[in-house]
């Protein structure tokens, strides 16, 4: 049966989670093996969900250790953040069971370290754990970022090349915590993820007005997950934030924006609401912007690859200029990555194509906390 606190000094395999529709965290010790999860009653923790298989997964003990393996289940069993079919548990390990997150622990830890090992961020850096994996120290590192509001960002713009006039800033978070919040889980509001860029918009909102800078900003879609019903409120946050009035809009990937007509119609709402839409990395063609109809960008940023050499090679050029003409007929800028060669900037211009995207060297921000201070 599942308790409410285990003895600091344990090192009984157990694991600690939070049940459905509770916030008392609960702690089940593993006391035989196999360790079944799933829906069954007979399971060695049960999970009232539908989303659980009966016998969704399950924890068995190995010569070196223990190691878990999914049952052949439904929606799958997750390490970490990652779907596996087994792999080896080490103590500090997230499994993802449905909806339900388990913290695995076996290791005598003393009160700070069981502290970090829960499903809470921490607010201290600790020694290294035994058994810690790489996935385990960047997901606390990411904690420890979030708490410590230390997000550093680089600024780019589109710019008018023709008056040097700055239409758009952009905040982008800095590598590697790009990468690890992109491929972060934020269906739930309280995963670190989708804080983690809810943090870097605020921290953008901030800057930009600290800046002075003209123009619009932009705030950067990281991952597809963001795109739900709480996007609209969270614009609205940041936009009380700034202290003029600037247009502020979203920049997102095209592939990500055109996924599924779910998220065509919340940015529909977003340009509804009075917010821009940029899209980056647009590598289609003219027929994906003469089918747009609903919701149309005020900008299309294109891919590096889709203006690379135009200016020697005349059916590329070609290309490039319906798709130009496509989106004039429709009122939308079009915007050169950054990067474009000089060359290519220069046939660009001659189709009408005057907006490019520069990128600020040596423009990274220190923290959130900085810019309070």
């Amino acid at each position: 049966m599942p308790s409410n606190s285990q003895p600091p000094s344990d090192t009984r395999p157990r694991f600690e989670f939070y049940p459905l529709d509770s916030t008392k965290l609960q702690c089940v010790e593993l006391d035989q093996f196999p360790f079944v999860i799933g829906r069954a009653a007979s399971a060695s923790l049960q999970i009232n969900s539908t989303s659980v298989s009966r016998e969704h997964a399950e924890v068995v003990r190995t010569p070196t250790g223990f190691c878990l393996r999914d049952r052949d289940s439904t929606n799958g069993t997750s390490l970490n953040g990652r779907p596996v079919r087994e792999a080896p548990l080490v103590d500090g390990d997230l499994v993802t069971i449905a909806d339900i997150e388990l913290t695995f622990l076996c290791a005598a830890l003393g009160r700070l370290q069981r502290t970090l090992t829960k499903p809470l961020p921490r607010k201290k850096p600790a020694a290294e754990l035994p058994g810690t994996t790489p996935e385990l120290a960047l997901a606390r590192g990411l904690c420890e970022v979030l708490l410590l509001q230390a997000l550093p960002l680089e600024w780019n713009s589109i710019v008018d090349s023709r008056t040097d006039a700055q239409l758009w800033s952009a905040g982008h978070v800095l590598a590697p915590l790009d990468d690890v919040i992109s491929q972060g889980n934020a269906k739930s509001p309280t995963r670190v993820a989708s804080r983690l860029e809810l943090l870097s918009w605020h921290l953008a909102a901030e800057e930009f007005d600290a800046r002075g800078n003209h123009g619009g900003l932009l705030l950067e879609v990281m991952h597809p997950e963001s795109l739900d019903e709480r996007l609209v409120a969270a614009l609205d946050e940041v936009a009380s934030l700034l202290s003029s009035p600037h247009r502020l809009g979203l920049r997102i990937n095209w592939e990500s924006a055109t996924a599924t007509p779910e998220v065509q119609y919340l940015l529909e709402r977003v340009v509804d609401r009075g917010y821009a839409v940029v899209l980056d990395e647009f590598a289609d063609g003219a027929a994906s912007i003469e089918a747009m109809n609903s919701l149309l960008p005020d900008c299309l940023v294109l891919s590096k690859p889709v203006v690379r050499e135009v200016a020697q090679q005349p059916r590329r050029l070609q290309r490039l200029e319906i798709v130009q003409t496509a989106c004039s007929a429709k009122g939308i800028e079009v915007a050169l990555p950054a990067g474009t060669a000089e060359d290519d900037l220069a046939a660009c211009r001659d189709l009408g194509i005057h907006l490019v995207q520069h990128s600020a060297s040596g423009s990274a921000s220190k923290s959130y906390a900085a810019a309070h201070a």
